[in-house]
C-alpha cells in the first residue's frame, strides 16, 4: 500500500516534469507474505482468562475483550469509550493504534476496509467495561482530572 502510494506520487512528479524517470517503475515490488492465523486453542484460551480473573479489572477486562472481540492488539489499544454501546452490547473497531520508530505512536484507520466493524460482545464483558469506565470515572474525579483527555479505554 505504503510502495504504492510512493509510486503514484513519482509518477505525478515525472509527469509534471519534476523528475527525469519515474525510478518506481524499475523497483521490484515487495512480495505478499501470507502468515497463518495465530489463535489459541480452548485450553490455552481457558488458562489466559483464568489468569485474567487474578489481575486488576483494567488488565481482566482489556484481555476478555482482546479474546472474546478478536481485535487486533492496535484496535483494542484504540478503542474510545464512545465507541461502547451498554444498549445494544457492540463494540465498534474504527481505529487502530501504530507504532514506527520514525514517527512514535499514531492512530491510523484499521489495516484494511473489512476491519471498520461493529462486534457484539456478551452482557459479563460488557458489565465488566461498565465496571472499568466507573473506576476511571471515579479516579478523575478524585484527581481533578481524566487519565485520558481523548476518551481511550486504555487511559
Amino acid at each position: 500500500e505504503h510502495h504504492r502510494f510512493i509510486s503514484m506520487v513519482l509518477e505525478e512528479a515525472f509527469k509534471e516534469g519534476i523528475i527525469n524517470t519515474n525510478v518506481a517503475k524499475r523497483a521490484n515490488s515487495p512480495k505478499l507474505q501470507h502468515h497463518e492465523v495465530n489463535y489459541y486453542d480452548e485450553r490455552v484460551a481457558k488458562k489466559i482468562l483464568e489468569a485474567a480473573d487474578k489481575e486488576p479489572t483494567k488488565w481482566k477486562t482489556l484481555l476478555y475483550v482482546l479474546m472474546f472481540a478478536g481485535v487486533r492488539k492496535g484496535e483494542l489499544l484504540a478503542l474510545k469509550w464512545s465507541r461502547v454501546d451498554y444498549g445494544n452490547n457492540p463494540i465498534a473497531v474504527k481505529e487502530n493504534i501504530l507504532y514506527e520508530p520514525d514517527v512514535g505512536v499514531y492512530v491510523d484507520t484499521p489495516k484494511t476496509p473489512k476491519s471498520l466493524r461493529t462486534i457484539s460482545l456478551p452482557d459479563d464483558i460488557m458489565i465488566m467495561l461498565k465496571e472499568l469506565q466507573r473506576i476511571q470515572n471515579a479516579e478523575r474525579d478524585r484527581v481533578g482530572a481524566y487519565p485520558d483527555k481523548n476518551g481511550f479505554i486504555c487511559a
